[in-house]
């Protein structure tokens, strides 16, 4: 039986999603889809009995790992919420936050008993990592909301509980000297050099390069990034640790340093690198990858990537299955898969004699690359760059370039040596200020929302994954890509470019104090409470439905938080109007999203386009369409009414119906 590693991995993780994805009631149905994978198995695939058996094992294996885990582990933990606990743990993660507020990731015990990892928000303290945090009161499940999955995401982290309540907080400082506590105060000196060098929007990217850490990074300049399909060079993944590691086996080849010993300084070089960016999923993938690549030759055997990655899903899911629906730890499997599997295999047979033969390689490969990594980012993120391969050849290599300065920069950092840091920092200027422009062009991107979607795409990667094992051709390979690719962009440009003549209305906020009427790719925006979180549902919401063109904004009250989070959210959009009350001066050349505003008391004021108008009346807004008349007040009332951020989809009969975010 050849590769039984990759039956085993790719089983073992199809066990894993189908459990983290289906609930328990699908389970009675897992013996009877065995024995249909049997027959086509065995009779179009034309696969061996062993082969079969293997498979179905590692299946099974799996999906009864999740289920053990989540009864015996998970609801253990999270039955600990609501209830009056002691916890004391150790800090493994910090992150600061303005208003002198922090997060803290600490694993330790619930009242001695129970091993758990939570999340700590308190005010921020004079802390290192290592150090001891102890305290009483609640702890509460994460939640999922629209603006941030919170739930799905740290269950994914092992991260199960949050503070809630929380009191007679201590810290107890560990004053043993450790490995970790002497790699982060390198790597703090290491990043307080780069922010004293650096403007701090070229700082934020540049640590978010070197040690994935985006706490630095601006918001605008992470969608960017992501929108224009480089978003993955923020995660330190396999292509950092492989230059990390070929620049110290450069030097110890200098040095005439034999086999054994090369590979065991790289390996100590490549895990100390691996602690500094706090071991996530990406890196500790490469750094097993790398391990075994680099291994390989002395026990004299070929490394191979495809068995590789089999080996590191498994490793990595095993102390946490639910690491499996972990984002970066899909884009990492994804890109991994892309680049050093179908790529290759792809492109096997192309000819680079010629410069031109050489780009068109390379531009096939990463063609290769995107079509492998696509489908994640449309599940995850919800958006797709349609220009991805091209910012990846131009871009990608500048960013790369920026990234061997900075740890350059920190192996001599006893030096100081700021002018080659800010010789980076021109490059990420480069790159921020080039990804702005061209995510600016509404056609370098497509957002792209709704379960179909994602079910569409699991279907048409089934449906290439069964062409290939079939046929086992590139030629037959290639083609079930592109026909998959052609199908999911025309039901994506249907469903995102025709909007018939549908009027939605979306009540947003923690509060239900926003109201965004749209029609077409245009919409107004009607703030009620002036909440200082509602320009960030009002962006998410305007970005998920394309929408770049805004009318009018309306601030009906608080319009000093709210000018400034609209300025920041919707710097990227394209402002017509804004309205603000009475009462709220500003210098007579200030522009609150590149307009100078009107002053209106919001009594009475009336809005007309076309076969729809609205009206603002204080604190309510009354929207007629046709047939269809609705006053809307928010907050109590319209939760009650239509429940938690509503979205009113309505025509010109009257009818309409309510969809929740």
């Amino acid at each position: 039986m050849k590769r039984k590693l990759v039956y085993i991995g790719a089983a073992w993780g199809t066990g894993l999603l189908c459990a983290a994805v289906l609930s328990y009631s699908f389970d009675f149905f897992i013996l009877p889809a065995a024995l249909i994978f049997l027959l086509v198995f065995r009779f179009v695939f034309k696969g061996r009995l062993k082969e079969f058996i293997l498979i179905i094992s590692a299946f099974v294996l799996a999906m009864s790992f999740y289920r053990a885990y989540d009864v015996l582990v998970y609801q253990k933990i999270i039955f600990c919420s609501e209830n009056e606990i002691s916890f004391s743990g150790k800090i493994i993660e910090e992150n600061e936050y303005s208003g002198d507020k922090s997060s803290y990731v600490l694993k330790g015990k619930i009242d001695d008993n129970i091993k758990a990892k939570v999340l700590v928000y308190t005010d921020t303290l004079d802390s290192e990592i290592g150090d001891i945090i102890s305290f009483r009161g609640k702890l509460k499940v994460p939640e999922n909301t629209y603006l941030f999955s919170g739930k799905d995401y740290y269950k994914s982290e092992g991260i199960f509980l949050m503070s809630d309540k929380i009191s007679e907080l201590t810290l107890h400082k560990n004053k043993n000297i450790s490995i970790g506590k002497l790699l982060n105060i390198y790597k703090e000196k290491v990043m307080s050099l780069i922010k004293l060098s650096l403007p701090e929007r070229e700082s934020g990217f540049l640590i978010s390069m070197l040690f994935g850490d985006k706490s630095g990074l601006e918001e605008q300049d992470a969608n960017t990034l992501f929108g224009t399909g480089i978003g993955h060079i923020m995660a330190v993944s396999g292509i950092h640790l492989m230059l990390f590691s070929r620049m110290v086996r450069f030097v110890l080849r200098k040095l005439n340093v034999r086999k054994f010993p090369l590979f065991i300084i790289s390996e100590i070089a490549m895990i100390t690198f691996s602690l500094c960016c706090a071991l996530s999923p990406s890196v500790v993938r490469a750094l097993f990858t790398l391990t075994m690549m680099y291994s390989a030759p002395l026990f004299f055997r070929n490394s191979d990537t495809l068995n590789s990655l089999c080996i590191v899903l498994i490793i990595m899911t095993v102390p946490c299955p639910f690491y499996i629906l972990n984002p970066s730890l899909i884009l990492t499997v994804a890109g991994t898969f892309g680049a050093g599997v179908f790529a290759p295999y792809a492109t096997q047979k192309l000819k680079s004699d010629s410069m031109i033969q050489k780009v068109y390689k390379n531009l096939i490969y990463l063609l290769c690359v995107f079509s492998a990594v696509f489908p994640a980012t449309v599940i995850i993120f919800g958006e797709g760059s349609l220009i991805s391969p091209i910012t990846n050849m131009i871009l990608t290599p500048i960013c790369m370039t920026a990234l061997i300065l900075a740890m350059i920069s920190a192996i001599f950092i006893f030096l100081k040596p700021i002018a080659v840091l800010k010789a980076a920092g021109i490059l990420c200027s480069v790159v921020l200020n080039t990804t702005k422009k061209l995510y600016g062009l509404e056609v370098t991107h497509i957002r792209f929302s709704g379960r179909i979607i994602n079910y569409l795409l699991v279907i048409l990667v089934i449906f290439c994954i069964s062409a290939y094992f079939i046929h086992k051709s590139l030629h037959f390979s290639i083609i079930s890509v592109m026909t998959s690719a052609a199908v999911f962009f025309s039901f994506a440009a249907y469903g995102n470019f025709y909007t018939g003549d549908k009027l939605r209305i979306a009540v947003l906020g923690e509060n239900m104090g926003a109201v965004v009427i749209t029609k077409g790719f245009k919409a107004d925006i009607i703030d009620i409470s002036g909440d200082k979180n509602n320009g960030r549902f009002v962006s998410k919401f305007l970005e998920e439905n394309n929408i770049n063109e805004i009318n009018s904004i309306f601030i009906c009250s608080k319009p000093y938080s709210s000018v400034s989070v609209y300025n920041y959210t919707l710097k990227n959009s394209n402002v017509n109007n804004v309205f603000l009350p009475y009462g709220f001066d500003v210098r007579e050349d200030m522009k609150i999203c590149g307009q100078i505003p009107v002053y209106s008391d919001y009594i009475d004021l009336s809005v007309k386009y076309g076969d729809y108008s609205f009206s603002i009346d204080e604190s309510i807004v009354n929207v007629e369409y046709g047939s269809f008349i609705c006053a809307l007040t928010g907050g109590k009332d319209i939760k009650s009414r239509f429940g938690t951020n509503p979205v009113l989809i309505c025509d010109r009969k009257g009818k309409f119906k309510v969809k929740n975010l």
